[in-house]
């Protein structure tokens, strides 16, 4: 089962995305919103790691820019960071199949008490 995963970086609120235990988190797109023309590049941080360029965007231009990042219970926090505009990250999360609701099974408990 997947569902919608986003979160907002602004250049002066950096934001700290956390693995999840369990799920897997798949970020797929970054997007620069807002007014102007400042050039932003956004970068990643894990935690007492180095920092990488994740990417540059400029509005008007290059508004958006797709990724390929995934986070899974191994992997420790990501900062994010942008200098300029306004950022939009977005993607999914995946839970494995153990942890999804099965309709058949529930159906098939149901007529199993009739």
């Amino acid at each position: 089962m997947s569902s919608f995963f986003g979160f907002v970086i602004r250049e002066d609120k950096p934001a700290l995305v956390k693995a999840d235990p369990v799920a897997e988190i798949n970020l797929t797109m970054a997007c620069a919103v807002g007014e102007g023309n400042r050039r932003s590049v956004v970068s990643v941080r894990p935690d007492d790691g180095d920092t990488f360029t994740l990417a540059v965007l400029s509005p008007g231009v290059a508004d958006f820019q797709r990724v390929d990042l995934k986070l899974t219970a191994g992997n420790e926090a990501l900062e994010f960071t942008t200098s300029g505009a306004t950022v939009h990250v977005t993607g999914y999360v995946t839970l494995p199949p153990e942890y999804t609701l099965d309709s058949d099974s529930d159906s098939d408990s149901d007529s199993d008490s009739d």
